[in-house]
């Protein structure tokens, strides 16, 4: 080497350690630059090298330094690149070997690149150095990425580069500036490399100190792989020697206190800070940086300085710390908190579970021994700053975070060697789980966190909206997602202020329409309108019209389109920020409930400020079936537009130069965006939160104890048939059912309080997912609002179900503990109630016969399902369960927009023809109950819709109330909605006393008694059962008489009774000879019949009254030749197409549609498969028909008798699995395709 000039050696030698397959051979380099830089210039002999001398060298040097570190450790391919974003400027780094590049960049800004406000000569140095080595990787990195654009490459051979490319990039490698600090520049000879301890260091990265590198001759840079493990020590030391240290240090840590603070804000929400805690004469969280209060946990941190020499006795100072104050806190009865805004409240030690975590970060290089005075364990946590900000960036909540410390501590003795951050890489790649190895312990390869870490942060910086909103609002926004996969729409959040907007994007650049920011006026309604219809609204119809907006705007000015500002009137009220546009937004009436002002701002940005009054909209749109609410919206910002660049324009010109606009380029349409007010029937659904979603955790939990069970029982690893399989079912249900009894059990009534609110808040999402489908236009309803419906809506369905029969169970079981419920804890109980409802809904679909499912126990004991081919195509009949769902919705929405409701809900009158049967019916009620029918409904109806006063405070928005109370509410309601509506069975007007009402309450109630004979609950079995919450929503507490419900299950349950009763069906089984019974039979047959004459109607509509007969019972009206009475009996409806030549044979079944798996075997028999099945009768009239066509044809007036065909169907309302069923020629047509069918079979 001494033989060459060092200038090109350095050069040259640097450039082959960033071909790409030498990244894992970083260490090789390093040990070359540092034999090289510990000779002087003198020693150097300055000959010219040659590309093969150089190669030769290279090449040797390789394979003699073969054991110089393990290199065999998973390399991400260094053109993967992922960026960086600092102060609006997107970088790319060098990943090298350095374990964690990005968080270590991450690190490094949050500790020394402070905001202006801390500005110091030492912190300038710090940026510019900082910002000098990541300008100078990334256009490196560019330069790389543009060289092997069109070249196959592989990364993990050691390789010489070609000649052309030694060349190229060795230029890439000077200084553009000479730097003249000593401090950062290494020159030749000023270090030594000559013992083994001098190794060491280089393999531990405490050996390079430096930046730069400097000959006589030039100045280069370091090893870009390297830079990122310099700065801790190269910025430590500048601070260090800073004249000013201990206000640098102080400005550091405050500073680095306050980014800690905003991540946990963001994480947990600044609504959990807690300013102080102590008792009445003492402060214990003075020394504390930071308390967090969320369900029952008290998260006590503490930070320890991370310029600080002594990381070991820093660690156990902050130990003391918080176990001072956390033993202050539990030898307190009770504890003062002093929450955001000064808010001040008491809570009993008991209830809280304390958790101290401390937060280090070394700065130094290479790995540190740490020796702790104490141990870890789940109340007393110790993590680095880079592992808590990234188990705060991928957990997806609070509640995840305590479920992975639980898991991380049960699993503590299972993990062999694995250190804590590639525990969190493990627990999310296993559904939020640590997978069980039974006995075994688990071993990690040592990257298994880097491999996981950078193939997320490559996947997401694939979409470069994250680099366009640094570029727009640095630092402002942490929460980014893409909810249009059509279009380039996203939302954005601070989830710390709650600060939001909808974005566009658009080639390279953003339009933005921000929510207004939280504000004191500001209404819920109004706030929601924002979110979820104006700023979507705007958003997607401006990406609809984007193109020629931008044309318009372009003919205008140079001035770009930056966004819209929401602005509710609410909020202009004293506000200063809007105060000069208050003649704009006093002019926001009924018929312009939306003004926009353009205008450009300081910026030279074109601004648009939307203000807008929600109930005025509502008001003005309520009746509109069209898109007209999108259409005056957008008009109103392309005619804000106008107005600031034609100003000199008439109104008439303005006008016209709009509404030729909207006839060239906008699309009338459906209503796809629209709101409504509060719900008529339920008072406080606007004020309610979101329910507690489901935790993949607690789920895989539950996979687990299924496993130990199996491990236990020593269950053969095979696969099992369905008879087999039922067995397993049954022990697996009991095993469960014993593990949820005897965590129930264990819980105060807090428990039921907790599952009845979820319950409530499951409904409403329900609601609310219904209505914002059923405001969807067809052209909204694509694939992926379809998908994401389905998703939603399943998931409802499942905790719906899972959480009733949670409730069911507590009242079976009954809360004999003194355990207080927390989410987390929730979250496990939920997970085993799920689990429960799911192995009874596959063990008695495979009892029954209608599915085969067979188990399968695998390796590990993984207990997977095979499901056999079945009675019916079970995916077929789940696709049209959702699209019916859609349907559903509209007819919803239809409802409510109408402002129908209370009349629809509560008149029970169909039509004069059907008083003597629901007077039969109030009659029968009365008899068996006491009460009848109509009252009944009238009570469920109040509670499902009427604001009932009550001091209980507790799980919102369950309402917890003394029985006497409830009667009186009742009853004060029922003389405001009903006493002057007329009696079905008299003239007289309605009344109800409170004996009736109690009646009423008894019987629709629940209570800790209801199942006192019932050892074990199966949820379908309880179908069959009056005892379940669908129709029974009212619990009493058995404690000073109360009752609980809420609005939206009572509204669930009034339409299940409506639905049930008015169908003639009862919703459980009743005596056969009761008079009730009697009275619903007669309703059935009613209903029967008037479902034939509605398919009558939809036939004579279409093919007039001259082509059908309705119920021909006597054949020989159609022909002489013909019996009166032939054994193929009555045909429901037979119609003819003369334009298709086809005979209808239609039979209308008005079947009520059960979901019991022996009530859908029972179901499959009837229609299809039984002896004398529905299927058989209707082709024996198709028989008869076929075997006599001519005569039906001549009775019909047909003279061109060939080629006809003969079709049969049922005509059904419900989707029922025998339409899915396969192998049956036979058409199954829902009443409202009727139509169709008859005009479009071929």
């Amino acid at each position: 080497m001494k033989q060459y000039r060092p200038e090109t050696l350095l050069k040259w030698i640097q450039t082959c350690s960033i071909y790409l397959g030498n990244q894992r051979y970083q260490l090789r380099f390093e040990l070359l630059l540092a034999i090289i830089l510990s000779m002087k210039d003198d020693d150097f002999e300055c000959k010219e090298l040659g590309y093969d001398d150089f190669k030769e060298f290279i090449t040797n040097f390789k394979d003699k330094t073969n054991h110089i570190a393990i290199e065999d450790f998973y390399i991400f391919d260094q053109l993967n690149l992922v960026p960086y974003f600092y102060k609006k400027d997107r970088f790319f780094f060098f990943y090298g070997i350095t374990e964690r590049p990005y968080e270590s960049l991450r690190i490094i800004d949050w500790i020394f690149l402070l905001p202006s406000k801390f500005s110091s000569i030492e912190l300038s140095h710090i940026q510019q150095l900082f910002l000098q080595s990541l300008t100078f990787q990334t256009k490196l990195l560019a330069e790389l990425k543009n060289e092997f654009a069109n070249n196959s490459y592989n990364i993990d051979d050691f390789q010489v580069p070609p000649q052309d490319f030694l060349e190229k990039f060795c230029c890439q490698f000077l200084v553009p500036v000479s730097v003249s600090n000593d401090n950062f520049v290494l020159k030749l000879g000023e270090s030594s490399f000559e013992t083994l301890e001098d190794l060491k260091k280089l393999i531990e990265g405490d050996y390079f100190k430096h930046l730069y590198i400097k000959t006589s001759k030039e100045q280069y840079f370091m090893l870009p792989q390297l830079q990122i493990e310099l700065f801790p020590s190269i910025f430590l030391d500048i601070i260090i020697n800073s004249s000013d240290i201990e206000n640098q240090t102080f400005n550091i840590l405050r500073n680095l206190i306050s980014r800690f603070r905003l991540l946990c804000g963001r994480f947990f929400s600044p609504k959990n800070f807690i300013i102080a805690i102590g008792n009445k004469t003492e402060r214990f969280s003075m020394k504390i940086d930071l308390l967090i209060l969320f369900e029952d946990f008290l998260l006590l941190f503490k930070l320890v300085n991370p310029l600080s020499k002594e990381l070991s006795e820093g660690i156990n100072e902050a130990h003391e710390i918080l176990e001072n104050c956390a033993k202050k806190i539990q030898n307190e009865e009770d504890i003062y908190l002093v929450g955001e805004e000064n808010h001040s409240y008491r809570i009993p030690t008991k209830e809280l579970h304390i958790i101290t975590i401390i937060i280090f970060k070394s700065l130094g290089p290479g790995f540190h021994q740490i020796k702790l005075d104490f141990k870890t364990n789940f109340s007393e946590q110790i993590f680095s700053l880079k592992d808590l900000i990234a188990m705060f960036e991928l957990l997806p909540s609070n509640i995840s975070f305590i479920k992975y410390l639980q898991e991380r501590e049960k699993y503590r003795n299972k993990l062999f060697n694995i250190n804590g951050i590639n525990i969190l890489a493990l627990y999310l790649m296993n559904n939020e789980s640590i997978p069980d190895s039974g006995e075994q312990k688990m071993l990690l390869y040592p990257h298994f966190w880097i491999d996981y870490y950078t193939k997320h942060l490559f996947e997401k910086y694939k979409d470069n909206i994250y680099e366009l909103v640094e570029k727009n609002y640095p630092y402002k926004y942490n929460y980014v997602k893409k909810w249009d996969e059509e279009q380039d729409l996203y939302e954005c959040f601070d989830t710390y202020s709650l600060q939001g907007a909808n974005i566009i994007k658009t080639e390279n650049r953003l339009i933005w329409i921000f929510y207004p920011p939280q504000h004191q006026n500001l209404d819920l309604d109004d706030f929601r309108f924002a979110m979820q219809v104006v700023g979507p609204m705007y958003a997607d119809y401006l990406q609809r019209i984007l193109n020629p907006l931008n044309e318009i705007l372009a003919s205008y000015s140079r001035y770009k389109f930056h966004g819209l500002y929401l602005i509710p009137i609410q909020m202009c009220k004293n506000d200063p920020k809007v105060e000069n546009f208050k003649e704009i937004w006093l002019k926001v009436n009924l018929d312009d409930p939306i003004i926009v002002k353009s205008f450009i701002n300081s910026n030279f940005k074109l601004i648009s400020l939307v203000f807008y009054d929600f109930e005025l909209w509502c008001e003005k749109f309520k009746n509109s079936q069209k898109n007209d609410n999108c259409k005056y919206a957008i008009s109103q910002f392309l005619r804000s537009i106008i107005d600031l660049f034609e100003a000199e324009l008439v109104e008439q010109e303005k006008t016209f130069k709009t509404e030729e606009f909207f006839r060239m380029h906008f699309k009338d349409g459906e209503k796809d965006y629209l709101t409504i007010e509060t719900p008529a029937w339920n008072p406080q659904i606007s004020k309610y939160p979101p329910y507690q979603k489901t935790h993949q955790g607690d789920q895989e939990m539950v996979i687990k104890h299924v496993k130990a069970y199996f491990r236990e029982k020593s269950i053969e690893k095979r696969e099992y048939s369905p008879e087999e399989s039922k067995n397993i079912y049954n022990k697996v249900y009991r095993f469960l059912y014993e593990k949820l009894r005897e965590e129930i059990s264990s819980y105060d009534l807090n428990l039921l309080l907790k599952a009845y609110a979820e319950l409530e808040l499951i409904e409403a999402r329900r609601y609310r997912l219904l209505m914002e489908t059923g405001m969807k236009s067809d052209e909204l309803l694509d694939f992926n609002y379809l998908k994401y419906f389905r998703k939603g809506l399943g998931e409802i369905i499942n905790l719906s179900s899972s959480t009733r029969f949670l409730i069911e169970n507590i009242l079976n079981i009954g809360l004999t503990g003194r355990k207080k419920i927390n989410a987390i804890d929730y979250g496990y109980l939920q997970a085993l109630s799920s689990y429960l409802v799911m192995i009874s809904q596959r063990s008695d679909f495979t009892h029954s016969g209608v599915l085969d499912n067979l188990i399968q126990i695998k390796d590990h004991y993984k207990f997977d399902e095979i499901q056999e081919p079945t009675t019916f195509d079970y995916e077929a009949y789940i696709d049209k369960e959702f699209k019916g769902k859609i349907e559903l919705s509209r007819n919803f929405l239809e409802i409510e927009v109408n402002q129908d409701m209370q009349n629809e809900k509560t008149n029970s009158i169909l039509d004069d023809n059907e008083r003597d049967l629901l007077t039969g019916l109030e009659t029968a009620f009365l008899e068996n109950f006491g009460f009848n029918f109509t009252d009944m409904m009238r009570v469920l109806f109040i509670l499902g819709t009427s604001k009932v006063e009550t001091k209980k405070q507790g799980f919102f928005p369950v309402i917890r109330i003394k029985t006497k109370d409830l009667v009186n509410e009742i009853l004060k309601h029922y003389k405001t909605q009903f006493e002057k509506i007329q009696e079905i069975s008299s003239s007289e007007s309605s009344s109800i006393t409170k004996t009736v009402i109690i009646n009423i309450i008894d019987y629709l109630s629940l209570d800790f008694k209801s199942y006192k004979n019932e050892d074990i609950l199966l949820q379908l079995k309880l179908l069959k059962k009056k005892e379940r919450l669908t129709i029974c929503p009212l619990i009493k507490l058995n404690k000073d008489d109360e009752i609980i419900f809420g609005h939206e299950c009572c509204h669930v349950s009034f339409n299940l009774w409506r639905h049930f009763i008015l169908s003639g069906v009862f919703p459980f089984p009743l005596s056969t000879n009761s008079s009730l019974s009697q009275a619903l039979n007669l309703i059935h047959s009613y209903r029967d019949k008037s479902f034939e004459d509605l398919c009558g109607e939809y036939v004579k509509d279409v093919l007039g009254e001259n082509n059908y007969i309705l119920r021909l019972k006597k054949f020989n009206n159609i022909s002489e030749d013909l019996p009166k009475f032939p054994a193929c009996g009555e045909i429901d409806l037979l119609a003819i197409n003369p334009a298709n030549k086809i005979i209808f044979i239609l039979d209308a079944k008005n079947y009520y549609l059960k979901l019991h798996p022996s009530d859908i075997k029972n179901q499959i028999s009837k229609f299809l498969t039984k002896e004398n099945s529905d299927f058989i009768k209707l082709k024996k009239k198709e028989q008869f028909v076929s075997e006599n066509i001519n005569l039906f044809l001549d009775y019909f007036k047909i003279e061109d008798k060939s080629e006809w065909k003969i079709k049969k169907a049922f005509v059904i309302k419900y989707n029922f699995q025998s339409i899915y069923v396969p192998n049956y020629d036979v058409d199954f047509v829902f009443e409202e395709d009727l139509k169709t069918y008859i005009t479009k079979s071929k």
